[in-house]
């Protein structure tokens, strides 16, 4: 009779530690699954669970710091300066400096800090560090993965943020700078038509360069985001697009004097004024 008693308070025990684990938030659906299997010998069960809560307790709490600046102080800075803007801040330091009140080294130590803030800022905004969060919540990438991939992500916007800074066209220059690192540059007696014909996005508009064969001639159209086109027909020679636009402006020809010319980037010049395209490898239909 006691022994069908012990046997009876095993088997509820383990029914009822079994259902707190499965509907419980403190462990993830792998987790829960290995627990339930150690069903078969209940002791395992219990000293596996506490571990792994306490283990999950501790990752928790580290999770909201993986993107913190490297050092605590410049953690509190951060929060004590969140209700003003990076500029605000900068225009501070520019006046304590001014001022006297702070060296150069001081200064520029504060401008660095001003900087990393901006970059995480950028970083929590990226769809590439959303989509890693996703994946890391879900359990698809272990805490080291998720930190070896997010200081890769940080070194890269360090990169970026040296080369342009703060500008109008985030997302624009983000992408030119992914598309300079597998840009595959060729040189000016390497130029041919060939690798002009193509869509090419600049920041506020597209350039299309392709050949019509009802007519046997290169033609292009320039399309900006405020909805103005422009057409034309071109020829290369050397390393210049002489190009005869159609519609009646100011000027019907122009000449785009090739700075750069490769795989993924088309960095031209029109009367001194700079243009920087990026090869755009979607679908050309219905360009003209």
């Amino acid at each position: 009779m006691d022994t069908e008693i012990g046997v009876g308070l095993i088997i509820g025990a383990v029914t009822g530690s079994s259902i707190y684990i499965w509907n419980s938030e403190n462990f993830t659906k792998s987790q829960k699954t290995f627990l339930l299997i150690c069903i078969i010998f209940p002791p395992a069960q219990w000293v596996l669970a506490i571990l792994m809560y306490f283990f999950n307790k501790n990752s928790s709490l580290e999770k909201p710091n993986l993107l913190r600046p490297s050092t605590n102080r410049s953690h509190q800075n951060q929060n004590k300066q969140r209700n003003f803007s990076t500029n605000e801040q900068k225009q501070s330091l520019q006046i304590l400096k001014d001022k006297g009140v702070l060296t150069e080294s001081e200064y520029q130590e504060k401008l660095k800090i001003i900087d990393e803030q901006i970059i995480i800022e950028k970083i929590h905004k990226s769809t590439e560090y959303q989509n890693l969060k996703k994946v890391y919540e879900s359990d698809l990438l272990t805490k080291e993965q998720f930190d070896e991939k997010t200081n890769k992500l940080i070194a890269e916007y360090k990169d970026y943020y040296s080369i342009f800074g703060e500008n109008n066209y985030p997302e624009f220059t983000w992408e030119l700078y992914k598309s300079m690192k597998i840009n595959n540059k060729l040189n000016v007696s390497d130029y041919s038509k060939s690798d002009l014909y193509g869509k090419w996005k600049f920041k506020n508009g597209q350039i299309f360069l392709f050949h019509e064969k009802e007519t046997n001639k290169d033609k292009l159209k320039i399309t900006w985001t405020n909805g103005l086109n422009r057409y034309g027909e071109w020829e290369l020679n050397e390393s210049e697009l002489n190009v005869k636009f159609s519609a009646n402006f100011k000027s019907d020809k122009a000449i785009f004097k090739i700075s750069e010319l490769g795989s993924h980037v088309f960095d031209y010049l029109i009367d001194d004024k700079r243009f920087v395209s990026i090869k755009d490898t979607s679908e050309n239909k219905n360009v003209w």
